[in-house]
């Protein structure tokens, strides 16, 4: 069985992969798609090519053919294309929360990531005052990230991915005896 999990950047996809690593019974592997493609991406000195992703895909689902395969993570090439690739799931789920706690959790990201980054961004700043504060203004746009969040919601829904919250994610796996 191969299960996909997907949803809006900032609606604990990651997280909830994290959890059902520690939880996962041994007939099933979690894997991030944000890793997977990573791999691909340094596997192919950082050329793309969405015919080589998908024989890359295909390739880690015959090599765990015999577990239950849970991929959680969006199953898109990060802004090359926006196709959505084929990982062969017989269920997928894409994560339904609310769209004030998405955008407040993508808030707050940016935010650390500026934080973490502000000697590079304060050297551009010296350098271009107002181009760095535009691209920052335009990092925390909310506007934009509501603008993102529904693209995701319909790409997703088009495909018939299923919408269930992470409480009933949960749920799920244990009356399909793939998480404890």
């Amino acid at each position: 069985m191969i299960i996909h999990i997907t949803g809006a950047p900032g609606s604990g996809k990651t997280t909830l992969g994290k959890k059902l690593s520690k939880i996962k019974k041994n007939n099933v592997i979690i894997l991030d798609t944000d890793t997977i493609f990573d791999d691909f991406m340094f596997e192919n000195k950082y050329k793309f090519s969405s015919v080589k992703y998908q024989k890359f895909l295909n390739n880690i689902i015959r090599k765990y053919k015999k577990k239950n395969i849970i991929f959680v993570g969006l199953n898109m090439d990060k802004g090359h294309t926006h196709k959505l690739y084929n990982l062969y799931s017989t269920h997928n789920i894409y994560v339904d929360i609310d769209l004030e706690v998405l955008l407040e959790r993508l808030f707050y990201r940016e935010v650390r990531q500026i934080n973490a980054n502000r000697k590079l961004i304060w050297r551009d700043y010296t350098n271009d005052p107002e181009g760095t504060c535009s691209k920052l203004v335009h990092n925390i746009d909310i506007n934009e990230l509501k603008k993102e969040t529904k693209r995701f919601d319909i790409i997703y829904a088009k495909k018939g991915y299923q919408k269930m919250s992470i409480g009933d994610i949960k749920r799920f796996l244990r009356k399909i005896k793939l998480v404890k």
